[in-house]
């Protein structure tokens, strides 16, 4: 078993998606029905939206300098931005209305859509906030972002442990830690939340 609980598929408004297009695909018809509000995003409550972008920004004030380059993969409609201190920042998401939004909001940074799989630009941090639970393939996705970062990077997970619902979105805690320790991290910190999810900070030795 690894990462994801029941291998590389998740769950989408009820539908088994298997891959980057189908995921896309599911997000467009939330964009469709709510436009670019925290419901497209799969939240049915913006409360919970907001506390998981605040809590990010709590995790991630201490670990990122100005001068440090930050990948926001899966970056939505940037709001994350309004949490973080000042860095080098590029959003990435593989849906073009986010994106728009994004750069509409924030016009001094930079947005691409883009699918991660396919980025190759090396950077000191990675974000993966609020994506693990709808990304199929993210063990995958992980390994990928792993190889990309410089210092370290920082994933929030929705825990199994604490998942009602028991679908195939959520992760083992202990699963993610071990992934990182394989892989040769020097120091993983793990930050539980009153909510759903748990935070991993995972640093390479520098």
């Amino acid at each position: 078993m690894g990462i994801v609980r029941n291998g590389d598929r998740v769950i989408l408004d009820g539908c088994d998606v298997a891959d980057w297009d189908a995921m896309r695909e599911a997000y467009l018809r939330r964009v469709d029905r709510y436009g670019t509000d925290h419901r497209a995003f799969f939240y049915t409550d913006e409360g919970l939206y907001l506390r998981r972008l605040e809590r990010a920004g709590q995790v991630l004030a201490p670990l990122l300098a100005p001068e440090h380059s930050v990948l926001d993969v899966g970056c939505g409609d940037g709001k994350l931005l309004e949490h973080l201190p000042p860095c080098r920042y590029t959003g990435l998401d593989l849906v073009p209305e986010f994106v728009a939004h994004a750069a509409g909001r924030f016009p001094d940074r930079d947005f691409h859509v883009a699918n991660i799989m396919e980025w190759t630009a090396p950077c000191d941090w990675v974000l993966l906030i609020g994506t693990s639970g709808t990304t199929p393939c993210l063990e995958r996705m992980i390994e990928h972002c792993w190889g990309l970062c410089r210092v370290g990077m920082v994933l929030d997970v929705l825990d199994a442990r604490r998942d009602p619902g028991g679908d195939r979105n959520s992760c083992h805690a202990a699963d993610v830690l071990d992934f990182y320790l394989e892989r040769g991290a020097a120091r993983v910190c793990v930050e539980p939340t009153s909510d759903p999810w748990t935070f991993f900070v995972a640093r390479k030795a520098v």
